[in-house]
């Protein structure tokens, strides 16, 4: 993808991943991308190598803010468990039909190699949600790590399977964790 000013390339991309959530990716042209977003099919080739391209950023796009949305609320409720819990699985559900978007593409066989192999933003940005985290509760990053990690999987089960009861659970064992890094950093 070529440089474009930030902020009309996020409205494009917002619109586009908007479009896929509910059109899908099998069901989805360039034409289409190119009538909901307002932009040439010129314009897009322009800006993007091709459909793929398009596509993969449009939902590298939605993912990231997703991600953050979700991540906030982790964050903003770490010292409050009934909160916490609350506020991340209501964050999920808000989030949940672009994460399946997210899934879908990530797994699908035409667009998932090139999002994995693009994924050190994303990887970028859970890296600043645990050194935040490890700074916040006092314990190592090497020691938050894998507890964020076993947060990804837990929302994404949650995002795949909508078993609440079992996420919920799977959040609050991660959760007895936190708190025990914390109490022994006391």
């Amino acid at each position: 993808m070529r440089e474009r000013t930030e902020k009309s390339i996020d409205e494009i991309l917002e619109i586009s991943f908007r479009y896929l959530m509910v059109h899908g990716l099998e069901n989805t042209s360039i034409r289409d991308l190119a009538k909901e977003t307002g932009m040439s099919l010129g314009s897009i080739y322009y800006w993007f190598e091709d459909k793929e391209d398009f596509i993969i950023n449009s939902v590298k796009f939605g993912l990231m803010k997703s991600s953050a949305r979700i991540f906030t609320e982790a964050s903003e409720q770490i010292n409050n468990f009934e909160h916490f819990i609350s506020r991340v699985m209501e964050a999920v559900k808000i989030e949940q039909r672009s994460l399946r978007l997210v899934y879908q593409a990530a797994t699908s066989p035409t667009f998932g190699d090139r999002i994995r192999k693009n994924a050190e933003p994303l990887n970028n940005t859970y890296a600043e949600y645990i050194n935040l985290l490890s700074k916040s509760i006092g314990a190592p990053f090497e020691e938050i790590r894998p507890l964020v990690f076993m947060f990804i999987a837990t929302i994404l089960d949650y995002v795949v399977w909508d078993d609440y009861a079992f996420s919920k659970s799977q959040l609050e064992y991660i959760y007895k964790i936190l708190l025990s890094k914390i109490d022994s950093k006391s």
